[in-house]
């Protein structure tokens, strides 16, 4: 009895399984999801013909449960079969179509009476030319003679998504869904590709490399999308199969990279979230070596960092980056938080879809296209919405800064004269010493001239000269010349301490030193001072006639500045006092 019973309910399951579900056409209107129709077989080592199908009764097919049948990412042959019954009394022409663009091989046998009448080939391993009607996704005219019955084995072969969406469709009906797909198709390229012209402008506009990313992204999104609805091989590289299907993981990747790059400059993720920034600049390289598997390896080696890693965890870490920075102050995280949220939801169907955790339907299959659209709209909207906090922020601060100016001013003048001279000695310095020119010697003492003049107070001018300093070039070279020069460059540099005191280089090994509000004790502490430091250096000089050392000869004047002298008096007395000590045997400081 036991026996009897689990033979019975054996054959049931045999007869669920293998059993076929014709397909009964009784009139010109044909509109048949294919889905629950078919039977499908894994051909595991890829060695059936169709042949061996038709003659071999015992090839256990299996019966689909699914409206769309989904087998991830697989190589393996798979086969599917369908019956159809046309009882209309006319001959009939319908339409085969195959939904999923981006399988490599199709092979289609149409068989009757156990005969294979036809076989037709298609997938997108074939130039777009090859097949029998011009549209995005492979379609195939069939014949049906009247009153007659039809079996359809068709072979799929691909190293990407093993999806087998098949629909038959009268002619009527198919040029309906296609008007249908059209508008929708050109109301989604329109708006993004009007987002990416005005946001194009404003990058070159704003010269803001947000905008430049964004740009970058917004664009690979939109070749993306016409790689997923297969409309590039029809419209930009027909006849390229290579590229047609080496493009699509590219930009997969590349999209999550530039997705990742715009968010850590928009978002600011080293200030304000540094723990997220550290993991996305690693899905930025993990991108980036998904993108190079595309190219170097193969187009599933592409696919699996960015299918299984990124397209699943990058919209999320990006979101949650966003929350924690809108939290934490950044207020321009508000309208990027919206627009991740879309994607995030609209990323995860599409994905969950491609790897068999959700149906094929028409909300899967087209949910990026409303998350896209969602978040590039809400995204131009953040990026506007930070320009103009920035230009907020910039007029506060100006606003700020000017009544600080205003306030400041009367008794920061003397601190800016003083930036201004320093920022003025970036021209107005010697190239060697790196003390001032005779260019702003000259300026400097006008200026002093003519402000002691004004106080009453003293002025005075130090000339010193290296003694015997060219029979030192001659013996040591110039290379030595100016090393020495340099040291008492040095040496002055050290004898002068005030921030008013102006040292420079006149001439050659010349020299001369302003002290304003100085008087001639002062200028001669200075000098003594000079001398002291340079022997403290002991430049050898074995040629000099007073020294075995470098030495200077110094010349001193002070004046009080007034309307009936001029600037150049002090500096002729200063020379006349020096050419005093070289007279005098050099190595000597003279006043005048």
């Amino acid at each position: 009895m036991i026996k009897k019973i689990y033979t019975i309910l054996l054959f049931v399951t045999l007869t669920t399984l293998y059993s076929k579900d014709k397909i009964i056409i009784e009139n010109e209107k044909v509109k048949v999801n294919l889905g629950k129709k078919l039977e499908y077989y894994v051909d595991r080592d890829g060695t059936y013909e169709v042949n061996d199908f038709i003659n071999k009764s015992d090839i256990p097919f299996i019966k689909s449960e699914d409206e769309n049948l989904n087998f991830g990412f697989s190589r393996d042959t798979h086969w599917v079969r369908f019956d159809v019954q046309n009882v209309y009394n006319n001959e009939l022409d319908i339409l085969l179509e195959y939904l999923h663009p981006h399988m490599d091989f199709i092979n289609v046998y149409i068989v009757r009476d156990g005969i294979v009448l036809k076989e037709i080939t298609g997938g997108d391993q074939y130039p777009y030319g090859h097949r029998e009607i011009d549209y995005q996704n492979i379609v195939y005219n069939i014949k049906l003679p009247k009153s007659s019955e039809t079996t359809f084995y068709i072979r799929f072969k691909t190293q990407g998504s093993m999806q087998i969406p098949l629909k038959l469709w009268d002619k009527i009906s198919f040029a309906e869904k296609v008007n249908k797909e059209q508008f929708f198709l050109g109301l989604y390229f329109g708006v993004l590709i009007g987002l990416l012209a005005y946001n194009t402008f404003l990058c070159f506009f704003l010269r803001d490399l947000n905008y430049v990313f964004y740009v970058i992204y917004l664009f690979i999104i939109i070749i993306l999308q016409l790689e997923i609805n297969r409309l590039d091989v029809e419209y930009l590289w027909p006849n390229s199969i290579y590229f047609s299907n080496i493009t699509f993981p590219m930009l997969y990747n590349l999209g999550f990279v530039f997705a990742a790059i715009f968010s850590v400059n928009f978002l600011q993720t080293k200030k304000y979230v540094p723990l997220f920034d550290k993991i996305i600049k690693i899905f930025i390289g993990i991108g980036i070596v998904g993108f190079l598997l595309t190219i170097f390896v193969s187009y599933n080696a592409g696919f699996f960092p960015v299918l299984y890693i990124l397209a699943i965890f990058e919209p999320i870490l990006l979101f949650i980056a966003g929350i924690v920075s809108w939290k934490r102050g950044n207020k321009v995280a508000r309208h990027y938080t919206i627009a991740w949220s879309a994607l995030i939801i609209s990323s995860l169907i599409f994905n969950l879809r491609n790897i068999t955790l959700l149906p094929s339907v028409f909300f899967t299959d087209y949910a990026l296209y409303f998350g896209t659209v969602i978040e590039a709209i809400f995204l131009s909207v953040a990026l506007a919405d930070r320009i103009n906090m920035i230009k907020a922020k910039i007029i506060t601060v100006q606003e700020k800064f000017t009544k600080e100016l205003e306030a400041k001013v009367l008794d920061r003048t003397r601190e800016l004269e003083i930036s201004n001279k320093k920022l003025s000695e970036l021209s107005i310095k010697d190239g060697l010493t790196n003390l001032y020119n005779r260019r702003f010697f000259d300026q400097a003492l006008e200026r002093e001239w003519n402000r002691l003049m004004r106080t009453g107070s003293p002025l005075s001018i130090i000339i010193l000269d290296i003694d015997y300093f060219k029979l030192y070039n001659d013996n040591y070279g110039h290379q030595a010349g100016d090393e020495c020069i340099k040291e008492l460059a040095e040496s002055i540099n050290s004898s002068i301490n005030r921030s008013s005191d102006v040292a420079a280089r006149y001439g050659g090994e010349e020299f001369i030193i302003i002290l304003p509000e100085s008087g001639m004790e002062g200028a001669l502490k200075v000098s003594e001072k000079l001398q002291d430091n340079l022997s403290k250096k002991r430049i050898e000089h074995k040629h000099s006639k007073v020294s075995d050392y470098v030495t200077v000869s110094i010349g001193i004047s002070t004046i009080i500045p007034s309307l009936n002298l001029t600037p150049q008096l002090i500096v002729k007395q200063s020379d006349e006092a020096l050419y005093r000590s070289k007279n005098a045997g050099r190595n000597k400081i003279s006043v005048y």
